[in-house]
Parts: structure tokens; C-alpha cells; sequence
């Protein structure tokens, strides 16, 4: 505990001291110094010496600390300390019953909330005053400025049993799942706990307090994702679980780090930032392109070789649709910033309301004068499409023509553009139509819920397009 202590020094009188084993993920466990006082608890990895804590913790922001029931423990001769903030619940391995009682007490004495019935965390009762974030901010964003005991890595982490090069941050984690309860949650309805993760996610304000439970019911049901089970699922369930976590995702990011503001940004942001799912990990760009895209084409971008993931996941899609490509938001500018939470049973029906309306904002037909050929003195017509329909050509149709683009867009619109566009796309000579690429906006937002009826169109296209 020397480099912990060192760092404490200075910091409030010394109320106990010691070694634990910090639960860094469910199957990861370090040792580390802790020292509590009366200001902070600090832990500090066995070998970093005397160069400061890696991890502290201000007292106001602690909800709660117990003692885990045994029966739930991966470890029931030791007794595990739960330490809870709203960023997270820490899971500390104690030497004996006795040091663990020390512990309780010497929290208990600094007026921690200490639990000392069945071991649950404290998750929803709300932090010390003056722990709050200030008017205004996002959850984390603010928390780093008020508190120190909760910056932003701390609604995040880099657990080494999934490191790579670059590392990602894994931001379900607020709750490590043991037996028997992850046993329990792998028996939950996978397509149901990504719902109502997303829709707790869309229903958090975008200034939401710290003192809100339902930030704390949001990031625990964001944990429960790590334990269930995908291997029973058909392609319709992963088509919307799947949909359902990237937005989730999407949301949770947003609403602690804020989203990119440029395409350099972008890049290191979705390849970075992760989640944890049915025993494996993936980034946003993992998700979208290794697992929902996995049977669809690869951007025609000329950094996508460079910037893409090449990981492979035993549970990615294996049908394509290309109503993916305007299902997948990450509330650009250049899309829709709405989402509805997508469910098995009414997932074709989700998916053409969707394309609907991300085409209805999109795309633009608009008529000029000068135009001949094939339109037999008509006026030639304006096409601009967003530029999802250059990047992912070959999922419209062979890649090779943009009338390709044109008739998926056309099946989608309504009114005056959709016979505009008809009309020149059932001219027999070479249609007089020009199409333009709209650019890409890098500027994102918060998503919305879209809400969806039960109607359904009964359109399910797989394959390359249309006609696929």
C-alpha cells in the first residue's frame, strides 16, 4: 500500500490501510494498496512505487458499501467489499472476515452509507451533496470537473483480458456479474434486456444529475448485456439485438463523452469505445461492420482499408439487407438522429418506417431545363442521394450503376418525387437523370425514440438489392 499511501499523504488523515485484490473485470483480479481517508479512498497498483494512486475515490461520491452475500461471491471463504459509486460498483478482496468488519466500520465512521443486510449496492440511492454534476453538464463531463472520484475513465474501463493494440474502453461495466447471478442473467430474453436497455438510454435527459436513478438503471442494465446469450438466436433477433446495442452505444457514449466532431475523431472514437456482450467485446466499428455489415459490402472508401476493424465474431449476421444502411445512427446531421427500439416481431415493419423516413429527409429529386435524350424533350432531373449510396454501392445492387441507388430510393418515396423519379427511371434509352452525392456530415447529436406502428409492408430484401 506504499504508493497508495504516498499519494494520500496529503490528503486527510489516515483511516485504514491495507492490501485487496481490485476486481478489474469478472475473470481479472489485481493486487493493489488501498488506503481510506478522510477525504478519499485511493488504491494504487502493487507495482507502480511511489508514483501516486491509480485510482481515487472521493468520499461524497460513494452510494454505498457492503459486504457480498457468499453465496454470490466467486470467492466464499474471503469476504468481497462492494464499493459503490455511481460510475461504478468496485469489488474488493479482503484477507479475513475481520479486516473486512475494519473496513465497514472505518467507512461507516466517515458517514459511507454502509449496507449491512444482504449485500446490495446502494445503486439507488443518490450521492453526497455537493457530488452532483453543475447545471447543465453531461453525467461524466461534469462529474470530472466537481468531483475527482469520477472522471470520465471511470464510466469507462480497459479491462487486459481484452487488450489489443489502440485498447478499447468498455463502458458496460458497472457491475461485475458472478455466479450464480450471471447464471441468472444469461437465462434473460437477450432481445429484451437490449431493449430496455435502449429504451432507458433514449429516455436519460442529456443534462441527467448524478442523483437520478434512472442514470444508475440505465448503466446497470447496460452490464446485464455481458451475460447473455446469443447462440439461440435467428438472424430477425440479432438483426435487432444488435441494432438495439450499437444504439444503446451510441447514446451511452454521447452522454459521457460527447460525440466527435470530426472525421478524425470519429475514426479513434469507434475504435475505441466498446461494449462487452455475451462473453465477448467489440467497438462501435466492430459492431457495424464485423458483426451488422458482416455479410454486406465494405465501404468504397479510400481510408476504410486502414481505419476498418478485421476482427470476426462467431455470432455476426450472415444475411444481408440493405435496409441496414439506414437503420445503423449515429445522429449525424446527414441522417436521422431518431431510432425506434427495434423488436423481433415487427422488425420488418421498424425497417421500412425507418428507410422511409431517413430517404424522405435525404434525398432530393428536383427537375432543370435542358434535358433531351431519352426524355423526349422532358426536363432532365436532379437526383442527390446521401452518400451511404456511393460508400456501400454493391449492397443496392451490383455496385456498378447508380440507377441502382435510384430505384431503392424511389420504392421508399412518396408523392410528386416518386413519380418524378419513376418516369425517368422507365425511360428506355438513357434516362435523363443526373446524380449527385450529398457529403457526410460529421456533426452528431443525441438520439431520439421513433415511435413505430405495427403495420407492415411485409418487405424483407436480402442480398445485393432489389433485386437480389
Amino acid at each position: 500500500a506504499a504508493a497508495a499511501a504516498a499519494a494520500a499523504a496529503a490528503d486527510g488523515a489516515v483511516c485504514i490501510s491495507g492490501s485487496v485484490a481490485f476486481g478489474e473485470s469478472e475473470g481479472c483480479f489485481i493486487e493493489m494498496g488501498a488506503v481510506l481517508t478522510t477525504r478519499a479512498l485511493y488504491l494504487s497498483e502493487a507495482n507502480v512505487g511511489s508514483g501516486g494512486a491509480s485510482l481515487v475515490l472521493a468520499l461524497p461520491a460513494l452510494l454505498c458499501a457492503s459486504r457480498m452475500d457468499p453465496s454470490l461471491s466467486p470467492f466464499p471463504d474471503r469476504p468481497l467489499l462492494l464499493v459503490a459509486t455511481v460510475a461504478r460498483q468496485y469489488c474488493l478482496l479482503l484477507h479475513s472476515s475481520l479486516v473486512a468488519d475494519q473496513w465497514l466500520a472505518a467507512l461507516r465512521n466517515l458517514r459511507v452509507p454502509v449496507d449491512d443486510g444482504d449485500g446490495g449496492d446502494g445503486a439507488t440511492a443518490a450521492p453526497a451533496a455537493g457530488s452532483g454534476p453543475a447545471a447543465g453538464g453531461a453525467p461524466a463531463a461534469a462529474a470530472a470537473s466537481d468531483e475527482p472520484s469520477l472522471s470520465l475513465q471511470q464510466f469507462g474501463f480497459r479491462p487486459s483480458i481484452f487488450t489489443r493494440k489502440g485498447g478499447r474502453l468498455v463502458l458496460n461495466g458497472r457491475r461485475l456479474l458472478f455466479q450464480p447471478e450471471l447464471a441468472a442473467a444469461s437465462r434473460l430474453d437477450a432481445c429484451e434486456c437490449a431493449a430496455r436497455a435502449l429504451r432507458l438510454a433514449l429516455a436519460l435527459d442529456e443534462a441527467e444529475p448524478l442523483s437520478s436513478p434512472r442514470l444508475v438503471a440505465f448503466l446497470d442494465a447496460a452490464s446485464s448485456l455481458k451475460a447473455v446469450r446469443l447462440d439461440g438466436l435467428d438472424e430477425e433477433q440479432k438483426l435487432a439485438f444488435f441494432l438495439n446495442v450499437y444504439h444503446t452505444m451510441i447514446q451511452h457514449a454521447y452522454s459521457l463523452l460527447g460525440p466527435p466532431s470530426s472525421l478524425l475523431k470519429a475514426i479513434s472514437f469507434f475504435n475505441t469505445i466498446a461494449y462487452q456482450v455475451g462473453g465477448d467485446v467489440f467497438t462501435l466499428a466492430e459492431l457495424e461492420h464485423n458483426v451488422l455489415r458482416a455479410p454486406s459490402c465494405r465501404p468504397k472508401s479510400f481510408f476504410s482499408k486502414w481505419v476498418l476493424p478485421k476482427s470476426s465474431y462467431s455470432f455476426a449476421l450472415t444475411t444481408a439487407d440493405y435496409r441496414l444502411n439506414f437503420a445503423l445512427s449515429c445522429g449525424s446531421a446527414s441522417g436521422l438522429a431518431t431510432v425506434p427500439v427495434y423488436q423481433p416481431t415487427l422488425l420488418g415493419a421498424q425497417l421500412d418506417a425507418v428507410a422511409s423516413a431517413f430517404l424522405a429527409r435525404t434525398v432530393a429529386v428536383s427537375c432543370r431545363s435542358g434535358g433531351g435524350g431519352g426524355g423526349g424533350g422532358d426536363a432532365a432531373v436532379a437526383l442527390t442521394l446521401p452518400k451511404l449510396f456511393q460508400w456501400y454501392a454493391r449492397d443496392f445492387g451490383s455496385g456498378k450503376h447508380a440507377m441502382e441507388g435510384a430505384a431503392v430510393a424511389m420504392e421508399f418515396l412518396r408523392g410528386p418525387e416518386r413519380e418524378l423519379l419513376r418516369s425517368r427511371l422507365a425511360q428506355e434509352q438513357k434516362p435523363d437523370l443526373e446524380i449527385r452525392y450529398a457529403p457526410f456530415s460529421f456533426a452528431c447529436s443525441r438520439l431520439i425514440e421513433l415511435e413505430v406502428g405495427r403495420e407492415s409492408s411485409g418487405r424483407r430484401i436480402s442480398g445485393g438489392g432489389p433485386g437480389g
